[in-house]
């Protein structure tokens, strides 16, 4: 082999001149190929990543399962805490996600820049490849918080109902992981975008709907409500655990004990289960879960394309 290697480090005059016809030598099928091997090699290579977000999703899913056993949903507070639980979830799932993400991309970013001076690979099989190998990951994530998560806090429901929840909490880790990749790539120092991460989760945690209930923006603001990515998970997360009442036995069906006057007024009823109180103060309807879906693809798209974008014309390498 070291005798080939000589053999072929020399000029060949009996040998034709190297030239490609294209502007990289490897087919887009290799391209593709070697970056989703590259990536899946990284992750298994880098445990800290994964171990750290799937340790912090144990630790989320068991520690609010044990805050909210036995809460009786049938009470006021108790929906009410019921909805501050679903929040937590989903705010603080998403919130490890991209700030996991958000260091292992920006290290990786000079050696992206690296290899595509050098012609190696375009941009959109880094791009394909980076996004499919997270795919298996929040799926895991998913299952850790149905397995944990979900029986603790006493949840049930059909096999349709817990499939669309593993499916709703994989779309939600997807979505983050999206938003931190595209902040690593976007903005030039890591520094600033871990405070994009902060302005981002503000944001998050204002216009979600939640407090103050989406009942209770101001009409001037709901453009930013409307706009919220994890308003969209939350309310499909929120409709599966409490929005439905089929067959009288869902906690959709429950009704609610001591409930404020005004909270009564507002829905012009004498009695309101849990489902009308979620539909009504929250805004957060099972009827409307395909449009929840339809919404965050729609924003896993937009920060998809966005880091897409930033990777083919953005580079902040220093010379």
């Amino acid at each position: 082999m070291c005798q080939n290697v000589v053999a072929f480090a020399q000029p060949q005059p009996n040998l034709p001149e190297l030239r490609f016809t294209q502007k990289r030598a490897a087919s887009p099928g290799t391209q593709f190929k070697m970056l989703i091997q590259r990536f899946f090699r990284m992750y298994w290579r880098t445990p800290s990543y994964n171990f750290t977000r799937f340790m912090c999703y144990i630790f989320l899913s068991v520690l609010l399962g044990v805050m909210y056993i036995n809460v009786d949903y049938s009470a006021y507070s108790g929906a009410t805490s019921g909805m501050g639980m679903m929040f937590m979830l989903a705010l603080f799932g998403s919130v490890v996600c991209f700030n996991c993400m958000l260091p292992l991309a920006s290290e990786e970013r000079p050696s992206f820049y690296r290899e595509r001076a050098c012609q190696t690979y375009q941009a959109w099989w880094y791009f394909v490849a980076s996004t499919l190998v997270e795919i298996p990951y929040c799926i895991g994530l998913a299952l850790i918080i149905i397995a944990t998560f979900y029986p603790l806090v006493g949840f049930s429901g059909s096999a349709a109902d817990i499939f669309l929840f593993i499916f709703g909490f994989t779309l939600l880790a997807i979505l983050s992981v999206s938003i931190g990749e595209f902040l690593a790539f976007a903005i030039p120092q890591i520094e600033i975008a871990s405070l994009m991460l902060i302005l981002i989760n503000g944001i998050f945690s204002l216009f979600v709907g939640f407090n103050p209930p989406a009942s209770q923006i101001p009409s001037g603001y709901r453009w930013l409500y409307h706009i919220t990515p994890l308003k969209y998970c939350l309310a499909l997360l929120t409709s599966i655990a409490f929005g439905k009442c089929d067959d009288g036995t869902e906690y959709g069906c429950l009704v609610l004990r001591d409930v404020s006057p005004a909270i009564l007024n507002k829905v012009g009823t004498p009695t309101i289960t849990l489902k009308t109180f979620v539909e009504e103060i929250f805004e957060m309807r099972a009827d409307e879960v395909g449009w929840n879906i339809l919404g965050i693809f729609i924003s896993i798209f937009v920060f998809r394309f966005g880091t897409l974008l930033s990777m083919q014309f953005l580079n902040y390498q220093k010379r």
